[in-house]
């Protein structure tokens, strides 16, 4: 009711300055302040409230305060100012009040959490369609149809995946404990990777690169390497490297990205970080030491940097996005197929809940997914699309089961802070030595073959 009333005084405060002739520019300062105010107000409440969750209050908060931030950016710029939606002011508090009058006469469990849930999507969306047209109008002309796909469908199919989670745990009791992990680790990661994509390669390349570096610091802390900090170092430098050859022209070639040093940086950085033991004049340890620190750069450094050249391609939107939505399709059909089919286990040592249907489902499923999505892969053929297929399938299968046997060697039962995809909102579940969280588990087949120089031309 109090934010019914809200809007109502707004839209009469309004009308009341037009009408009389009240308006003036000291106006926009007194509506627009108030308004931002009960924005964080309401919806940190919101979050607060019975059957919601914090932290999404929060988000919810912060995209409301920067879509207000947008149209003011685009005021300042001189274009026109735009309320367009989906998730413009009026379109926020009417569909918050609609779930909580709808959750006064019928509670329902973590219904706000899904009120909340569906305004961030809508204010990504919002903000988005803003920031193009402001663009366009400043004679920028950023506008990407496939962009706008992806986004939408991402978006679509997190809303679709969590209503049908509440669905199977409220109506049908199911146990969905471990895949409501999942889905929160999506809900936190995927919104922040679309920005890096949005704002263009440099922004995406950082991106990584910040992604790499945290990953990095998890497992070293994980797995003790912190405790040699020179390898460490090393590693890090490694990682940085990354980036500035991601960054800097190919004059060869005539293209961004350095792609040649790059495939040949491993070598340099191994031989660095053997270096270091024989430099220090130590033995005792140093073989583990040595091998944690190539496998931290080459997994979390070099695998996930070829997404860093994947932003040097022509239509590095359409790559990166198919690649967003391919996983979250891929995991869910492996879950799926697993629940619905699953005899036989695939791993039954490193990952007993995966089974041989669930993974065979996901290749299926990913095999058809670039067909369904042909339009998006101007340069593919026949053959193209079949390897992307195979190779989304397979590594992202690949990825789980490699994370599950980091685990599970180091003894971890809970390694939710390495692997995003089972993040931890709770606080006991959060080991204090890890903080920081990887966006994906690795498809290094997709990203080491779909990355070369400027097209993929070897698939």
């Amino acid at each position: 009711m109090l934010i019914v009333l809200r809007l109502l005084a707004n839209m009469f405060d309004g009308m009341v300055a037009v009408d009389t002739g009240k308006t003036s520019a000291a106006g926009e300062l007194f509506n627009e302040v108030p308004d931002r105010v009960s924005d964080v107000v309401i919806f940190v409440s919101a979050g607060f409230a019975a059957g919601s969750l914090p932290h999404l209050g929060y988000i919810t908060a912060i995209l409301a305060l920067f879509i207000a931030y947008v149209r003011a950016l685009g005021n300042y710029m001189g274009v026109t100012q735009l309320f367009i939606g989906p998730m413009a002011k009026s379109h926020r508090m009417f569909t918050l009040a609609a779930f909580c009058l709808f959750n006064a006469i019928i509670p329902i469990p973590f219904l706000l959490t899904w009120g909340l849930l569906i305004i961030c999507v809508g204010s990504v969306i919002t903000i988005i369609r803003r920031l193009q047209q402001y663009y366009k109008e400043d004679g920028c002309m950023i506008k990407n149809e496939v962009f706008l796909l992806y986004v939408t469908l991402i978006g679509g199919l997190l809303i679709f995946v969590g209503l049908l989670l509440i669905l199977l745990d409220k109506v049908f009791h199911k146990n969905v404990s471990s895949v409501w992990r999942i889905y929160r680790g999506w809900l936190m990661m995927i919104p922040i990777f679309i920005i890096f994509v949005f704002f263009g390669r440099l922004v995406f390349i950082f991106g990584v690169l910040g992604i790499s570096i945290f990953s990095f610091a998890e497992f070293s802390r994980a797995t003790q390497l912190n405790k040699n900090p020179w390898i460490t170092y090393v590693v890090y430098i490694g990682i940085v490297a990354v980036a500035i050859l991601a960054i800097i022209p190919n004059p060869p070639t005539g293209y961004f990205g350095a792609y040649g040093m790059f495939m040949a940086l491993p070598i340099y950085v191994i031989g660095l970080i053997l270096f270091v033991p024989i430099w220090q004049n130590r033995h005792e340890g140093q073989l583990q030491a040595i091998a944690l620190g190539v496998m931290g750069f080459i997994y979390f450094g070099w695998m996930l940097g070829h997404l860093s050249f994947l932003a040097d391609s022509s239509y590095s939107v359409n790559y990166v996005l198919f690649l967003v939505f391919a996983v979250q399709i891929a995991d869910i059909s492996a879950y799926n197929f697993g629940k619905l089919l699953g005899r036989h286990k695939l791993r039954s040592n490193i990952s007993p809940n995966k089974t041989m249907e669930g993974a065979v489902g996901a290749l299926v499923v990913s095999m058809c997914l670039p067909w369904l999505f042909r339009a998006t892969f101007p340069e593919f053929g026949p053959l193209q699309l079949f390897l992307t297929g195979l190779i989304v399938g397979v590594g992202s299968q690949l990825g789980d089961l490699t994370i599950s046997l980091i685990k599970r060697d180091l003894g971890i039962k809970r390694y939710g802070h390495i692997d995003p995809r089972a993040w931890r909102n709770s606080r006991q579940d959060r080991q204090p030595d890890y903080r920081y969280t990887l966006i994906f588990s690795y498809d290094p087949l997709f990203w080491s073959t779909l990355s070369i120089e400027d097209k993929w031309p070897l698939i």
